[in-house]
This record gives structure tokens, C-alpha cells and sequence, in this order.
């Protein structure tokens, strides 16, 4: 009977080492297991993209960058004449303004009288220009010449056109000149813009200008004359144009021709 006991004592203490051994492996197979997986997981986490995941997004990232640049396109050449629109009234008005008070050219004289000078022969500029000495030895002042915008020019179909009272009614003339005399800013118009040698002679269109006012006869030279000039983008149908009455001196972006458009 002791022998017995005792084997059921060694056996019970046996399965209860057995069950410890079990319960304790589980636990530690199951801790190998959690740590593993969390292993795996940050392990995942830390890479990142893929190079191939990478390329795909960048590639995505260059269509759509494309297709705004191209949308961006379509609009310029329509921006660029619109700013190039606004620029022209607003140097002419300068202009204008500057034979309000005589301005000096230079340093020391005053103009008597003020000119903008456009011509199809140079269609990415116009030239600002100022008589000086009208009454005694009058001398052709260069005093600006105005760029217009990157790739706008001035239309190659009619960019100037005259339209006034008497005969010719309408003209499209290669040369314009939009002239405002001190000290009231009175605006005429003449065509083409012939320089004679030396200066001022009869048939100068410049001189012309001064005969006409001084009620010196020239059918070229006009007070009630509106131009308008039109502006065009390269590469482009676009364009703009900008109006310039005679009578009132009134000077505007335009659409039509006749009517400002503001």
C-alpha cells in the first residue's frame, strides 16, 4: 500500500509537471508568435512604397501636371493681348496727358506737341515722340519706343484703320500717327508718316500735322478722325483692339470698332 501512494504521489507530480511544461510552452509559443507578428508588422510599416508603387504615383502625378499645363496654354496667348490691350490705352493716355502741361523733353524744353507713332513695318513697337521748337526750328524728339508684350504684334490683317467725315471715308493706312498738342491735349490724326530730308518741308507728315493746325489746307490730317488700332497673338486668332476718337479724345479698349468696351 505505501509503494502504491507513493507511485500515485510521483504520478500526480508527474502530470502536474507535465501540465506546466505544456501551459509554459503554449505561453512561450504564443509570446514567439505575438512578437513575430508584430515583427512582421512594423516591418511591413517601415518600407514604405515599393519602387514599382513609386513610379506609378509619380507617373500619375506627371499626367496630371501635363493636363493643367496644357489647360494653363490655351489661355495665354487671350491674357497676354489683354494685358498688352491695357497697356496700349494706358500709354496713350500718357501721352495725352503729358501735352496737358507741356512736359519737357529731356531736360530743358518743353514739346509743343506730342506723337505715337505706329507702323506695320515695325509691329512689335511703337515709338512715343515729341516736337520741340514748333514755331522757330522745329526738331522730332525720340523720346520713347514701347515694346509690346512677348508674342503680340500688331494684327497682319488691317491692324490700322482710319475711319473719318470726309473722303477717303475708311482707309488702312502702313503708318499712323496720333498726335495731341499743348497745352489742351487736342488729339489729330495723320498717314502715312513720311519724313522729308531735311526735316518739316511741305510734305512731311509731321509738318502736315502743325499746317493743319494752323489752317494750312491738307486732306490728310483730320480732328474728327477715330483709329483703331488691333493687336494680335502669335500662333493665334486672338485679338484686341483699342479705339481712338479724335473729337473727344477719348481712348478705350473696343471690340467693335466704334464703341468702347470697358
Amino acid at each position: 500500500m505505501p509503494n502504491f501512494k507513493k507511485k500515485l504521489v510521483f504520478d500526480s507530480s508527474l502530470n502536474q509537471h507535465r501540465f506546466s511544461l505544456n501551459t509554459d510552452g503554449h505561453r512561450a509559443m504564443n509570446d514567439e508568435q505575438k512578437t513575430l507578428s508584430e515583427l512582421s508588422w512594423f516591418g511591413k510599416s517601415g518600407a514604405g512604397f515599393t519602387l514599382i508603387e513609386l513610379l506609378v504615383v509619380l507617373a500619375i502625378m506627371a499626367v496630371i501636371l501635363g493636363l493643367v499645363i496644357i489647360d494653363f496654354s490655351k489661355y495665354r496667348p487671350e491674357r497676354d493681348l489683354k494685358i498688352a490691350q491695357n497697356e496700349l490705352v494706358t500709354n496713350i493716355r500718357k501721352v495725352q496727358s503729358y501735352s496737358l502741361f507741356s512736359r519737357n523733353v529731356g531736360s530743358v524744353k518743353p514739346a509743343q506737341y506730342y506723337v505715337v507713332k505706329f507702323a506695320i513695318s515695325t509691329p512689335d513697337r511703337y515709338f512715343i515722340q515729341a516736337i520741340t521748337d514748333a514755331t522757330s526750328a522745329p526738331k522730332l524728339n525720340e523720346a520713347e519706343t514701347v515694346l509690346l508684350p512677348k508674342n503680340i504684334v500688331l494684327d497682319t490683317n488691317s491692324p490700322l484703320t482710319i475711319t473719318r467725315p470726309v473722303v477717303p471715308l475708311s482707309v488702312s493706312p502702313t503708318c499712323v500717327l496720333v498726335s495731341f498738342k499743348s497745352p489742351f491735349g487736342r488729339t489729330y490724326m495723320n498717314y502715312p508718316c513720311d519724313i522729308t530730308f531735311p526735316p518739316f518741308q511741305s510734305t512731311d507728315s509731321y509738318r502736315q500735322i502743325m499746317d493743319h493746325i494752323n489752317n494750312v489746307a491738307n486732306v490728310s490730317v483730320s480732328v474728327d478722325t477715330d483709329l483703331v488700332i488691333t493687336l494680335k497673338a502669335k500662333n493665334s486668332t486672338s485679338t484686341k483692339k483699342v479705339l481712338v476718337k479724335g473729337v473727344t479724345g477719348l481712348v478705350c479698349p473696343t471690340v467693335n470698332g466704334t464703341i468702347c468696351s470697358f
